[in-house]
């Protein structure tokens, strides 16, 4: 054949033997585990920074491609706090968790990948914290802003939207501790108290509450509440041993007691006879008093003298008067 029809002849038959060996290179390698896993499936991926975001602040996040291959659907797994999650052919799988209690939680994530060619396996860790809140409405009257001194004022205090340990409170004019859940504020004295609240993105901000006294206490003779003063029978009046003190419709618990009083005796026809007590039991002279009670006399308690927590000293008290029946 002439050269110029041999040449074209002849570099067909070169490229076929170049193709041919191409494709034998690849099956060997094949056979000896190199195959390349082909990735199918591609998608966007957002990682945020934090899991809230406070009117003001930025969004922070970062943001990548995923790439996943069905061929590691039986060989992937996915744990979160070692619980496994199933993949799909997409590379998704969902995941649930029941929200038990309050402030930053954090799960730990674990994946591993196996290569179904090589047998090789590989596995990475990352967290996740996220916050969990309470549905919650908060309530006041601002004319009942009120602190008492000398009891322990339990506050609710917390911020919307902003991570829990980043809440940080202080206090002019009391004394704050932090008791489980709550902020337990004690004031020594009468005036105003300010709370000052703060957290990430949100500025020193002053609550002001009124601090006053415990109510005064009611004095009673006897058990019942209803021993102010009266009639009473000549054995009841002797069973009792000097003065109580109770506070009436007071949320707090607090214990006033009586620090003194004048137990004065009036019999009819004759001069009245006093005697002072230092504390809340008859001295030995007013016991001698009470003893002598018969129907017709009278028997004033005077200048009663009380103090309730928080108090450096005491506060009168009204008079009572009994009548023996």
């Amino acid at each position: 054949m002439p050269l110029a029809a041999v040449l074209p002849i002849l570099s067909k038959v070169q490229n076929d033997a170049e193709t041919s060996r191409s494709m034998i290179m690849a099956k060997m390698a094949s056979l000896t585990g190199g195959k390349n896993i082909k990735l199918n499936n591609f998608f966007p991926v957002i990682v945020p920074e934090k899991s809230y975001v406070i009117k003001g602040e930025p969004f922070k996040a970062r943001v990548t491609i995923g790439a996943y291959s069905n061929e590691f659907a039986k060989t992937s797994s996915v744990y979160i706090n070692g619980q496994k999650v199933r993949l799909g052919a997409d590379g998704w799988g969902d995941y649930s968790q029941m929200a038990t209690g309050t402030g930053p939680q954090n799960l730990r994530m674990q994946a591993k990948v196996l290569n179904p060619h090589t047998n090789e396996s590989f596995e990475e860790f990352d967290d996740f914290t996220y916050e969990v809140g309470a549905r919650s409405a908060a309530v006041s009257a601002t004319k009942m802003n009120l602190l008492y001194v000398g009891v322990e004022n339990p506050l609710d205090i917390s911020v919307a939207g902003a991570n829990s340990n980043s809440v940080k409170v202080k206090c002019e004019g009391c004394k704050l501790q932090r008791k489980n859940n709550q902020y337990i504020a004690t004031a020594t004295k009468p005036g105003i108290a300010r709370v000052m609240v703060s957290a990430e993105g949100f500025p020193d901000t002053p609550y002001e509450f009124r601090v006053k006294r415990i109510p005064d206490p009611i004095a009673k003779l006897g058990d019942g509440l209803q021993k102010h003063g009266g009639s009473m029978g000549n054995g009841e009046f002797k069973i009792y041993k000097g003065l109580d003190a109770y506070l009436k419709d007071f949320e707090f618990e607090a214990q006033c007691s009586i620090v003194g009083f004048l137990l004065t005796r009036h019999k009819k026809n004759d001069d009245p006879i006093s005697s002072r007590n230092a504390g809340e039991k008859y001295n030995s002279q007013s016991q001698r008093l009470v003893e002598k009670a018969s129907s017709g006399d009278h028997y004033y308690f005077d200048d009663i003298m009380a103090k309730c927590p928080g108090d450096t000293r005491g506060r009168k008290l009204p008079s009572m008067v009994f009548k023996i029946k």
